[in-house]
């Protein structure tokens, strides 16, 4: 016999709501013990907040990419497969669902940390010349840290899924959001530790590899709530969509404090306030629960309730009943909404068709963030405006991230527009964005520029977070560990796809750059580190022929070590020099009506302060800035044509320059601009397949004549060039050639070297002048010191090609020894010595770059005496920077040329 049905309300019809009575009592306020059971399950979710905000690692790639280009010598083809690997391993995503069935949140957690710190871990020690990494192992580990990020992303769904179930699409939203403010974090953190006007981008590694492991260990202890123990009653739903809208509240605001960096505000221009003002942010939902607890146990001690009555439905249970009953008989038909195995999920067509608008979509989207840097550097942008944009795109993508919660807090008001429905909608700016970019005139193209940019973040933020919401809905909530990942397989099958697509037009176009073929077609940098952008000319210019259809030109000169031999190169000597990717000059060359050599804002300042300000500039930059140095260059290139009788056409031109070579340290800043300038003179007149590439060394150097500057050829030979070079400067050569004989040698033979340099140096001009009169009086003491030093280069070649390490250090102090026994330690400079000791103190070999104010360190013990150098030369107050050498930037016109 059944036991009879009890029904706990007295109802007064059989289908009408029934009222339970319930006995009237004072509100009272919540007990602490539940204050903090309510508080630590919404640590859960800042918890998952903060995993996302730190792990979206693959966001900040273009802020580092060009520099890792350069670091690396490969081509744009070469950079974009490494995006293509790092969402290869994105591929192996849904591993991380199936480890999430079987290991504990925390393991899954810490094994995402892990790959992270070994995948962006030993790309760090890769290229800052830590370690020898083939490309095909920096490949590996671009993989690896793609996949760290899917398996951070799962642990975060599940918490959300887990902790949140009434609620779990608005913590879905929320949560996802955050993951596209990681690009303007990490650039936040890269600026506050290194400052703005730091050239390296290092760092951007170093912290994609520790800052998840730290937020992880911070995120441990709410990972670790037990699901059941946080778990409330129902009658809390409205009280957590409070919280919800609180929490998007503050994600707006987030939002719009990190585009501060595009204004004029103090934060904007204080890195590291910026940066600590974005962490509090991150912090501040944490007292959010406490607020909301306190607001309603003050409600519950000031206000009674109006009745002391619930209404309970008493047909739920024989809905509830009737829909099991349905379910049982059509336990055998799978539909959206159900739970769907990975078999069930590859049979379904709304599958694909999903799987298409996201490839389209989100996809995109990425793709573009990963070359927003070669996007910027093709319009003849600095690397700052390209971080800049990665800010951009950064913000708006948390903006549309954030606008993805929509069909919940509007799903009363908008129900007949589907979350599916939202989707499609937010697929629609991105198509908008790429005809703004085609058709943006050049007027407003940097503003078009921006405007794009913001489009794609905030199309692709939306796709990105309402994909998982979406999963979740159509194909069950306890599968979208694994079937999200599925989803995101797209993602390296689109890099792969859009990437070769983009790198070959890329690498193509610099291909028809490096052989001089003018278009009106747009040409970007290639091997050659050359920067071009279409430009559409004034109907009403003056220009005619070819450069008319010109584009604007760009080209980067990189600063100039000299390893072994210096300064015999003024003297019929021998040297071998390298250039470094540390610091460089740019020259860009815009067609124009006239012919405009622009100042630089800061190098060519004419308006100060005060006289004091004029005062304190004079001293500690000099009267000369870089537009002498390209009227210098225009002069001597013009009269070299008109003397081999290369025609030019009637063009003009405006010339603008920019450089972070520090000034007075030797490393050869005055020379990379004049190279810079001179390569946008071939280009701009089509003439670089008839100067050799031994003559324009010369160019340089007669360029710098001009205006007193008293060197060498080494210098420009190393940045015409580029790479490793030996140089033979006999007089044989230079009476019967007009130029010395030029080798290049493979960077690879080089050791570890690293760079010290004074923010204060002593001016590297006036180093030769006695030494130099001296040697054309005849003085032997002078003529059979150079030719030792001379003799140096060539041993020197040959240590290196054996790989002899400890010859290498003999070489480089006997340099310095011998320089300092010609020039004497007056001439030389007190502090320049005092580099030079500094090394020698903890036992590394040590020399002048150039003829003063930064020395070159080879550290023959390895890192232990590297980080023994870093303390003295912090004690010293020296600057200390491993060396990157700039591989060669001859391209193939250059080289049929030789």
């Amino acid at each position: 016999m059944k036991p009879p049905k009890t029904i706990t309300a007295t109802t007064t019809a059989e289908d009408e709501p029934t009222m339970r009575k319930q006995p009237p009592s004072p509100p009272q306020p919540p007990p602490d013990n539940s204050m903090l059971h309510w508080w630590r399950r919404w640590t859960v979710l800042v918890a998952a907040i903060w995993i996302q905000a730190f792990t979206g690692t693959n966001f900040d790639f273009s802020a580092y990419s060009s520099d890792m280009k350069s670091s690396m010598g490969v081509s744009q083809s070469r950079l974009n497969y490494m995006a293509v690997a790092s969402d290869l391993g994105k591929a192996l995503g849904w591993s991380s669902g199936f480890a999430i069935a079987y290991f504990p949140v925390s393991g899954v957690l810490f094994a995402a940390a892990g790959m992270g710190l070994v995948g962006y871990g030993v790309q760090w020690l890769a290229i800052a010349d830590v370690i020898d990494l083939p490309y095909s192992l920096v490949l590996v580990c671009c993989s690896l840290a793609g996949l760290s990020i899917c398996w951070f992303n799962t642990v975060c769904f599940i918490l959300c899924i887990r902790h949140f179930e009434a609620n779990h699409s608005l913590a879905l939203s929320l949560v996802v959001s955050f993951n596209g403010i990681s690009a303007a974090l990490y650039t936040l953190g890269h600026e506050a530790i290194s400052g703005k006007s730091s050239a390296s981008s290092d760092i951007y590694l170093l912290l994609n590899s520790l800052i998840p492991l730290i937020v992880s260990v911070l995120a441990l202890w709410p990972v670790l709530t037990n699901p059941n123990s946080s778990e409330s009653d129902t009658s809390r739903t409205h009280d957590e969509t409070r919280v919800f809208v609180v929490f998007n509240v503050l994600a707006l605001v987030t939002c719009f404090y990190l585009l501060l960096p595009s204004s004029g505000t103090y934060l904007a221009s204080s890195p590291r306030w910026h940066f600590l003002g974005a962490i509090f942010l991150l912090l501040f939902p944490l007292c959010v629960p406490f607020l909301d607890y306190i607001h309603r146990a003050l409600e519950s001690c000031f206000h009674h309730h109006s009745s002391g009555y619930a209404v309970v439905n008493i047909e739920e249970p024989k809905i509830l009943k009737s829909q099991k009953v349905n379910a049982e008989e059509e336990c055998n038909t799978v539909r959206l909404g159900d739970e769907h195995s990975l078999g069930m999920l590859v049979r379904r067509l709304e599958f694909w068709l999903y799987y298409v608008a996201y490839f389209c979509g989100g996809t995109i989207g990425l793709v573009y963030s990963n070359n927003l840097g070669q996007i910027a550097q093709s319009l003849g942008q600095s690397s700052r405006s390209a971080k800049s944009l990665v800010t951009l795109f950064s913000a708006f993508s948390f903006l549309g991230r954030l606008l993805s919660s929509a069909p919940d807090f509007t799903r009363k008001k908008l129900d007949y527009l589907t979350r599916t429905g939202w989707f499609t909608i937010s697929l629609l700016p991105t198509p908008l964005a790429f005809f703004i970019l085609a058709y943006s005139p050049k007027t407003n193209q940097t503003a078009l520029l921006e405007v794009s940019t913001a489009l794609i973040g905030l199309s692709s933020g939306f796709v990105f977070a309402a994909a998982v919401s979406i999963t979740s809905d159509l194909f069950g909530r306890n599968s979208v560990g694994v079937n999200q990942n599925i989803l995101i397989t797209n993602i390296p099958i689109g890099s792969l796809f859009y990437g070769y697509m983009a790198g070959s037009v890329y690498d193509t176009n610099a291909s028809l750059g490096r052989k001089s073929v003018v278009s009106d077609s747009v040409v970007c940098i290639g091997k050659s580190k050359k920067r071009v952008r279409e430009e559409k000319m004034d109907p009403n210019s003056t220009l005619s022929g070819e450069g008319q259809a010109l584009a604007a030109i760009e080209h980067r000169s990189f600063a100039r070590i000299g390893f072994l031999g210096n300064p015999s190169d003024v003297y019929f000597g021998r040297t071998i020099s390298l250039t470094i990717g540390n610091f460089w000059a740019s020259v860009k060359l815009e067609p124009s009506q006239h012919l405009v050599i622009k100042p630089h804002p800061f190098h060519d300042l004419v308006q100060f302060t005060s006289l004091d300000h004029l005062l304190n500039r004079l001293q500690n930059e000099g009267y000369y800035g870089g537009v002498r140095l390209l009227m210098a260059i225009c002069k001597v290139f013009r009269n070299y044509c008109k003397e081999n009788d290369i025609q030019l056409h009637q063009g003009n031109f405006s010339l603008s320059y920019d450089t972070n070579i520090p000034r007075q340290t030797g490393l050869s800043g005055s020379s990379a601009i004049v190279s810079a300038a001179l390569n946008c003179l071939l280009d701009f007149y089509n003439v670089r397949h008839l100067i050799k590439v031994q003559v324009r060394p010369n160019i340089v150097l007669s360029a710098e004549k001009e205006l007193g500057i008293v060197a060498g050829l080494q210098d420009r030979v190393a940045q015409v060039y580029g790479g490793l070079v030996h140089m033979d400067f006999s007089k044989e050569h230079m009476d019967k050639l007009g130029h010395g004989i030029y080798t290049p040698m493979d960077i690879s033979l080089l050791p570890p070297l690293h760079l010290i340099y004074a923010e204060n140096p002593s001016d590297s001009g006036k180093v030769h002048s006695m030494v130099r009169q001296r040697w054309l009086d005849g003085d032997e003491f002078i003529i059979s010191s150079m030719k030792e030093v001379g003799n140096l280069a060539e041993e020197g070649r040959t240590a290196l090609l054996n790989k002899d390490h400890s010859k290498l250090v003999e070489l480089m102090n006997l340099n310095f020894d011998i320089r300092r026994r010609m020039f004497g330690d007056e001439c030389l400079g007190a502090m320049n010595i005092e580099m030079v000791e500094v090394a020698r103190r903890v036992g590394a070999a040590s020399k002048f770059t150039g003829s003063g104010g930064a020395v070159v360190v080879f550290c023959p013990e390895g890192p232990s005496q590297v980080k023994l150098l870093e303390e003295e030369c912090r004690k010293s107050g020296f600057m200390l920077q491993p060396v990157k050498i700039a591989p060669s930037c001859l391209n193939d016109s250059d080289i049929e040329t030789l």
